[in-house]
Order: structure tokens, then C-alpha cells, then sequence
């Protein structure tokens, strides 16, 4: 058992600790496949804009985050998807079905 003080510091310091994202603060973009190269790891979607990452509605490549996303992927799929910046480069994070 902690000492009471002990809890409290505790419960203090867990509010600075900064919490992982959950999904309602995923970003999540609509758009169609264009293309999908499994050699390199990457998709491009014609997409609507997004302010969060500073995209306008164009068509980009992004890196998947986990490769086994290529088998599902075919141009033309419409798909809805959650994508972030890492190590300056966009990248899909999870896609959703619908």
C-alpha cells in the first residue's frame, strides 16, 4: 500500500505525462487509389484536403506503416484512412473499412 502522499504525487505527475492518441484524434482522410507500388511501400490517393497536415486537395504517395496493408489496397478503391507525418514523410496509419 502507498503512503497517501506517495498517491498523490503520483496522480500529479500522470497529468503531465503526455497521453498516446486515441482515435477520435486520428486524422481521417477520404480518397481514391491511384496507384500502389508493393516494391517500394507506398500509395498514392487522390484526396480531399486536410489542415492538420497542411494538404490540399491533390493527389499524394504515402508510405503505409505496416506493409501487409498493400494486399487489401487496389487502384480505384475508395478508401478512408488515418495518416500522420513521420520522420517528415506522410504515412498511412491505419485504414478503415467501411
Amino acid at each position: 500500500m502507498f503512503p497517501r502522499n506517495t498517491l498523490i504525487l503520483l496522480a500529479m505527475l500522470s497529468s503531465f505525462v503526455r497521453q498516446p492518441l486515441s482515435a477520435q484524434d486520428d486524422v481521417v482522410i477520404s480518397g481514391d487509389v491511384t496507384q500502389v507500388d508493393l516494391t517500394s511501400g507506398m500509395i498514392a490517393v487522390r484526396h480531399e484536403p486536410n489542415q492538420r497536415l497542411k494538404l490540399g486537395s491533390a493527389t499524394d504517395t504515402f508510405r503505409v506503416s505496416e506493409p501487409i496493408m498493400l494486399n487489401a489496397i487496389r487502384p480505384g478503391a475508395h478508401i478512408r484512412f488515418s495518416a500522420d507525418r513521420i520522420n517528415g514523410e506522410l504515412a498511412i496509419t491505419k485504414i478503415f473499412a467501411d
